[in-house]
């Protein structure tokens, strides 16, 4: 019966600390991946701001 009640116990903890670690991963990923865009969106700005540049010299 007690193995039993700790078998449980232990089933229910696995899960919650998996599902937290789960979270804990995901918001890893999207932290990563906001960085990535950040850096890709900062390279295409520059680019806007050097097309921009090389126009208004044409004009």
């Amino acid at each position: 019966m007690y193995q039993q009640k700790l078998m449980v116990h232990l089933i229910a903890h696995e899960k919650l600390t998996s599902k937290n670690c789960q979270k804990h991963f995901q918001r890893e990923q999207m932290m990563r991946h906001l960085k990535r865009f950040a850096k890709m969106l900062r390279l295409l700005l520059s680019h806007i701001q050097i097309d921009c540049l090389i126009s208004n010299h044409h004009c």
